[in-house]
């Protein structure tokens, strides 16, 4: 079976209408007494959304978000995706499901069953937070029948998956839409609605657009393993070079100032003097700018934090690399492990290991505790910038290409053409599915990975 990406466009609705209410009215009184939608009781708190409507399951996360290490996220998945539309849709739209599922289902006893199951996973499960789709206020059934008799496959109890099993204040599909309408429009609904808009559209949202995007260790790992199947997906021309992507850009390594643009309109925003010569490198973390000079005996060409914000590390034009601890503003460890210009330098993401770059062409592993240089290699030319996951590198070199480095197996995985002059920057997004390079050809290259 063909499956193209826009044929589940369309099932992918929009977020604008995914539940705009998720009221308990059919998830509570499963006892088979009568709905009372004057009754406060009757519906889900709409200040809160899924994953904190169950206080036990919240002192869970809360607990497990401060044991984590950078970066924390409370909930491992999102309240609204493709994988969760089709799971209320497969009824009638089987063949979306099979695309997304590599022409499967998933298993039976984890199909869209019951409503009183979906509800008890969704207020008590670990990994599940979604919310309804418009489907369930609407007046067309077909999506909780089986009418196409489809084998869904069957239960551990031995029953097989057929139609969506109803609270028992509902008689019919249809009388089951009907009072969901009636909910939506009822009193308590109307006089709340805004504090649930308020926590999914208003002031109350945190994060960025990538929050949509699941920020597990598996989904990193997953774009990781697939890194040499990077694509170019679009590109754009510059006035000046460009030798830093961050929060914060850096047109030209001859000057003192930072300047700060405004990513909606392109437009300087603000102006700052940090230094007395060329400001080689910046970085951006919890509201800190951190930066990097040649205004010093020792002139630093490039800096970069660990996770947490607590260690620095810096490399300076004679070759060496220094690492700070940031929390006491001391330095720990110096090491002189190139034999000229430190291009960059970074931890890795458990920040036991420092990898860096120079114009010696050498990438060397440094272990964090010791100060020890564990590993070099050694490339046929200098590597400009780089991002790594701690196995893997994938570096901007001299000559243009992006290279994928294999550093457990030493050798190089992958060539990747891209600027015609050398790559002098490069930016990868947190949950590492995007890349910006920016390149001495003025080009602005934008690259996402291909599963």
């Amino acid at each position: 079976m063909e499956c193209k990406a826009e044929m589940v466009t369309p099932l992918v609705t929009n977020p604008g209408h995914v539940c705009i209410t998720d009221t308990n009215l059919y998830f509570q009184p499963l006892n088979g007494h009568p709905v009372h939608l004057s009754n406060p009781g009757t519906f889900r708190d709409l200040s809160k959304p899924v994953g904190a409507l169950n206080q036990e399951r919240l002192e869970r996360l809360l607990t497990r978000y401060q044991e984590m290490p950078e970066p924390k996220f409370m909930y491992g998945s999102h309240y609204s995706s493709p994988g969760y539309v089709l799971f209320y849709l497969v009824r009638i739209a089987p063949e979306y499901m099979l695309c997304l599922q590599n022409g499967r289902f998933d298993n039976a006893d984890r199909m869209f069953n019951s409503i009183a199951e979906t509800w008890k996973n969704c207020l008590d499960g670990a990994t599940d937070f979604k919310e309804l789709i418009p489907e369930f206020y609407d007046e067309d059934v077909s999506f909780l029948v089986n009418s196409l008799k489809l084998d869904l496959g069957k239960r551990q109890g031995g029953q097989m998956v057929d139609d969506v099993e109803l609270p028992a204040w509902a008689s019919s599909p249809q009388e089951f839409l009907q009072k969901n309408k009636d909910a939506l429009e009822s009193t308590y609904v109307s006089e709340h609605l805004h504090e649930w808009i308020d926590l999914i559209f208003g002031y109350k949202q945190k994060g960025r657009e990538e929050s949509f995007e699941d920020l597990t260790e598996e989904s990193r790992s997953l774009a990781w393993n697939n890194i040499t199947k990077l694509q170019l997906h679009e590109q754009y021309k510059i006035h000046k070079e460009l030798y830093h992507l961050a929060y914060f850009c850096q047109e030209t390594p001859l000057s003192s100032v930072l300047r700060g643009i405004t990513t909606s309109f392109g437009r300087r925003q603000d102006t700052l003097m940090g230094h007395d010569d060329a400001v080689s490198k910046i970085c951006w973390h919890n509201d800190r700018l951190y930066s990097a000079s040649w205004d010093s005996t020792v002139k630093v060409n490039t800096i970069n934090l660990n996770a947490v914000s607590t260690l620095l590390v810096s490399g300076t034009k004679e070759g060496m690399v220094n690492i700070w601890d940031l929390t006491t503003a001391t330095l720990l460890h110096q090491i002189s492990c190139h034999s000229g210009t430190v291009c960059d330098a970074a931890f890795s993401p458990d920040s036991r290991h420092v990898l860096s770059t120079g114009v010696d062409g050498c990438l060397n592993v440094i272990d964090v505790q010791t100060g020890t240089l564990i590993s070099c290699m050694t490339s046929e030319e200098p590597q400009r910038c780089f991002v790594w996951d701690g196995n893997s590198v994938l570096s901007g070199s001299r000559s243009g290409e992006l290279l994928v480095w294999d550093l457990l197996g030493a050798k190089i995985s992958e060539r990747i053409q891209g600027h015609t002059g050398a790559v002098t920057c490069i930016w990868m997004n947190e949950q590492c599915s995007s890349i910006i390079t920016g390149g001495e050809d003025r080009q602005i290259m934008f690259w996402k990975l291909q599963y």
